[in-house]
């Protein structure tokens, strides 16, 4: 029998998600399909895809504690936050930095299951053999994530600190990003119209950008962005309108 990753229980694993499904939902078209990402011998290649990346990672018991505790609850909080755009809940309060940067303060979050959610998929990530999420290497720290999903303990606002910036635009799903910033290691993780900067080092106390994390209260400040500002989603972003619009052509020749 295989093992779940979660429980590390010899039980029958489910096709589960690493990313959820709900978080793809941007992305999709009018026929259900959505520009997916895969890595081949020539580097990134784009394809028609009608779900999210799956592999056999959980047990029912495990997938259904993720989806009921963590996932769900979160829905229309993410639908938000993809959707800042055009609808701004009311008790969200835009900024503006010193330097002239743009941001709303979000409010009124579930501090434990909006951040465990958080953190489930990167540890779903890290856990995965899939070539997509490979740069998610968590060593040591996988077996403390992994027992805060189990025992629903999102820990202090440093323990693993979530960073979330909102893209102005429509965007697409990428491969986690690892990146070294004065020592310690984070991964971006660019989600459709939502980034999200995961911290996976001890002592970050001192980096002023963890003030930016989500807090115990259930609040967080998101920075606005524009995709042109990361230079893989650009490139990325050309691929995909290149693939729509082929696919769109295919669809009204073969309509004929």
């Amino acid at each position: 029998m295989p093992i779940c990753k979660l429980c590390k229980q010899e039980r029958e694993l489910c096709d589960s998600h690493v990313i959820p499904e709900f978080v793809y939902a941007p992305l999709y078209d009018d026929g259900g399909k959505m520009i997916g990402f895969k890595f081949g011998e020539g580097g990134i290649r784009s394809h028609l895809v009608q779900k999210g990346l799956r592999e056999p990672l959980l047990c029912t018991s495990c997938e259904q504690l993720l989806n009921h505790d963590y996932e769900q609850p979160n829905v229309s909080l993410w639908r938000q936050l993809a959707a800042h755009d055009r609808e701004t809940p009311p008790d969200w309060t835009p900024f503006s930095t010193p330097a002239g940067a743009k941001g709303v303060h979000v409010k009124k979050v579930n501090y434990s299951s909006f951040k465990l959610f958080l953190l489930s998929m990167l540890w779903r990530s890290g856990v995965s053999e899939r070539k997509e999420f490979a740069a998610v290497e968590l060593g040591p720290y996988e077996g403390r994530l992994r027992r805060m999903l189990l025992e629903g303990t999102p820990g202090a606002k440093l323990d693993f600190p979530c960073i979330v910036f909102l893209y102005n635009k429509p965007g697409v799903l990428l491969p986690p990003i690892r990146q070294r910033v004065n020592g310690h290691l984070m991964y971006h993780f660019i989600l459709t119209t939502v980034q999200i900067w995961f911290f996976v080092s001890g002592h970050v106390s001192q980096e002023s950008v963890v003030t930016m994390a989500l807090r115990e209260d259930g609040s967080f400040p998101a920075l606005l962005m524009d995709p042109k500002e990361t230079k893989l989603f650009g490139a990325l972003v050309e691929i995909e309108q290149e693939t729509r619009h082929s696919s769109s052509v295919l669809r009204r020749i073969d309509a004929r």
